[in-house]
């Protein structure tokens, strides 16, 4: 089920299933959509939480308490429905409660997600808390696709990369949009000095701005030939090697009630 706010500058649509966002339009041009229009066929997400794990696990499973789970890449939290708890004219608010098993995940826990409209900006704040008597390990992280190109019918090669930070992105403050850019699969930053990276049209003209300060990972990533989208993804912890999630760099270990909150801002300006 879709829900749906907006402000005077955009209109922003979440789904219920994996509290997601689906949509952010500029108001008064639907034609200006600023999220990738899933295809399911190419890459069926558009903006998927990662969380309890980021990334892949070796071998699909983890290890915890002497017993193997089966592991899919980037958690679990964005497959179930999510409780709609609050809505106002610029706010959603959505909740998600997990209960331990034996199959998947050995903690109980809890997931908000706050989506908000101030202005030209999208503020996303997830927070995973843990209700479990036992100590456990979470990391979070944001895994949004753009549409690119961001106008319809342009040529990617209009677009680049940009780093608050000159020198930052394979040392250039801009990288261009090249059809076998993700030929390699992912570009990885670890602990970026940038304050942000956008993905812009190279005469400046419009630009997605996503802030990264406090993330020790920021990874870019889309599928070989840019089949339409480019992700921007700011996370807290990364993929480590064995199967322990407590190995994992960036891993956090939450006691009783402890939480993990990560927030995302996006800045749309056409």
């Amino acid at each position: 089920m879709m829900d749906k706010i907006e402000n005077e500058c955009l209109i922003l649509e979440a789904d219920r299933r994996g509290a997601e966002l689906k949509k952010i339009l500029v108001k008064g041009d639907p034609e200006r959509s600023v999220l990738w229009d899933c295809d399911p066929e190419i890459w069926p997400w558009t903006a998927p939480v990662c969380s309890p794990w980021c990334g892949k696990i070796n071998d699909g499973y983890f290890e915890a308490e002497g017993r193997r789970y089966s592991a899919r890449e980037h958690g679990f939290v964005r497959e179930y429905g999510h409780e709609l708890a609050e809505q106002s004219d610029h706010m959603l608010r959505y909740l998600f409660h997990w209960k331990k098993n034996e199959e998947r995940w050995p903690w109980d826990f809890s997931f908000e997600t706050v989506h908000k409209l101030e202005g030209s900006q999208i503020i996303t704040t997830c927070t995973i808390t843990n209700e479990d008597q036992r100590d456990m390990p979470a990391q979070l992280g944001f895994h949004t696709g753009y549409a690119c190109p961001l106008i319809p019918g342009e040529d990617i090669t209009q677009y680049q990369f940009r780093c608050q930070k000159a020198g930052e992105l394979r040392g250039s403050d801009v990288m261009p949009v090249t059809k076998n850019l993700f030929d390699n699969k992912r570009i990885l930053f670890e602990q970026l000095e940038s304050e942000w990276i956008q993905l812009e049209r190279c005469d400046g003209s419009c630009r997605v701005r996503v802030e990264c300060k406090g993330f020790p990972y920021v990874l870019l990533w889309s599928m070989p030939g840019i089949p339409g989208f480019v992700c921007i993804e700011p996370w807290s912890g990364y993929n480590g090697s064995g199967n322990r999630l407590t190995d994992r760099p960036g891993t956090r270990m939450l006691g009783y009630k402890e939480s993990l909150s990560c927030t995302q801002v996006i800045t749309v300006e056409f």
